[in-house]
């Protein structure tokens, strides 16, 4: 902050301070402007031109108060967002501009800085917007884009927040579909459960025919058997049965498993692996079993949900944000379970800790159709819940969400 505060001296000054006339005269213009003495030495050690002394209070309050701050502190508050609006400010200028300048702008952001994601994601919002998807592909295509370089909470936000803006654009380029970075933080983030008819099935298709990643075509083949699950029609584990997926991911594992199970109705499969084992601390179990999770809900399977709850009884809760988000959803299974199991449990604080709970983005629209069955089920104004049910599902139009799965769920 030091070094900005040197800059931002010089650039209210208009000139570079490199010698002592600089300080001397650098001094006189802060007395004019602040009425406040600050001796040509402390500003020769300020700018290094003397040997260097860590600056007290009255240097660090007297050079914000020439800049325009009120205090150092002040300027300590007030800087990172200035520096913010400064780079969107310019992104705005560029959006328009050459794919060269719009290119480099990318370059130039240090994705280490926490803003730099949301100004990123600004920029490919602005660009499906304007649907200038050829950039866009070649943004992907930067060197910003290295998986490892961003955490998975960083990635979530980045693929829900570009991810929901497709949803009102009918084609991309088939190029970006084809772009593994592309896939890797938006496709498979924000898996739009509430579009698997419309045009997330027709990505998962192409994907699952054009993709040269094992794991993000086994990926796009679960979404399609999922699909056909809402729409009644049959579900194939075949095609996803001919590779050892045991090193893929465990969420992945637990989509496959979970198509597994929606064919077999054979929970065997439904097993912690020794590497899970190992990785327990790092929430590994929950990203396995969060679409089994939904699976159970999603099946009315009480026995399936029986089966996950005896596995995650032995352990301990999520740590991580994403994790302690897929609690929630198990939370939800488990009070379903247990108002099948038994329904005189006490409702009344379980009904307000899920109504008042955030899901998944992309898995929101869905889910509220369970929270709603299980509202129908359990509150006496049963005529409201049920037109609430009615125009969710037919908002999001699968065959599977008939009045008659509102009716029937616990029976």
């Amino acid at each position: 902050m030091l070094n900005i505060l040197r800059k931002k001296t010089e650039l209210t000054a208009g000139f570079i301070i490199s010698n002592r006339g600089d300080c001397e005269l650098l001094s006189e213009l802060i007395f004019e402007k602040t009425s406040l003495t600050l001796s040509y030495n402390a500003l020769r050690r300020f700018f290094g031109l003397a040997s260097y002394m860590k600056p007290n209070k009255t240097t660090l309050n007297t050079l914000a108060k020439y800049n325009g701050y009120n205090d150092y502190p002040d300027f300590l508050l007030q800087n990172p967002y200035e520096n913010y609006w400064t780079i969107k400010e310019k992104l705005y200028d560029i959006i328009n501009s050459d794919p060269t300048e719009i290119l480099k702008f990318v370059g130039d952001l240090n994705i280490k800085n926490k803003d730099s994601i949301d100004i990123l994601i600004s920029l490919c919002r602005e660009l499906i917007h304007f649907k200038r998807f050829d950039i866009l592909n070649e943004v992907f295509n930067s060197n910003v884009f290295i998986f490892k370089d961003f955490t998975y909470e960083e990635i979530l936000h980045f693929g829900n927040s570009v991810g929901i803006l497709f949803r009102n654009i009918k084609k991309v380029n088939e190029d970006l579909l084809l772009n593994t970075n592309f896939l890797n933080f938006v496709y498979s983030i924000f898996v739009d459960y509430s579009n698997l008819s419309g045009y997330y099935n027709s990505w998962s298709e192409f994907v699952s025919k054009n993709s040269k990643d094992i794991q993000m075509r086994y990926f796009a083949l679960s979404i399609l058997q999922l699909k056909n699950y809402m729409e009644l029609k049959p579900v194939s584990f075949f095609s996803l049965s001919n590779n050892d997926n045991s090193n893929f991911h465990p969420i992945l594992r637990g989509r496959i498993i979970s198509i597994k199970i929606l064919c077999e109705q054979n929970f065997d499969d439904l097993k912690i692996n020794k590497n899970d084992e190992v990785d327990s601390t790092k929430d590994v179990v929950w990203d396995f079993l969060y679409e089994p999770i939904f699976i159970a809900i999603l099946t009315k399977d009480f026995i399936f949900m029986k089966k996950i709850i005896d596995i995650l009884k032995k352990y301990k809760n999520p740590t991580q944000f994403h994790h302690i988000r897929h609690k929630k959803l198990y939370e939800l299974m488990v009070l379903v379970y247990e108002y099948w199991n038994n329904k005189n449990i006490g409702l009344e604080e379980n009904i307000n800790k899920i109504n008042s709970t955030r899901y998944e983005y992309s898995y929101k629209d869905v889910i509220s159709i369970f929270v709603t069955i299980f509202m129908y089920h359990t509150q006496k104004n049963k005529t409201f819940y049920l037109k609430k049910y009615i125009e969710i599902t037919e908002n999001i139009n699968y065959p599977l969400f008939s009045e008659d799965y509102l009716l029937n769920y616990f029976d």
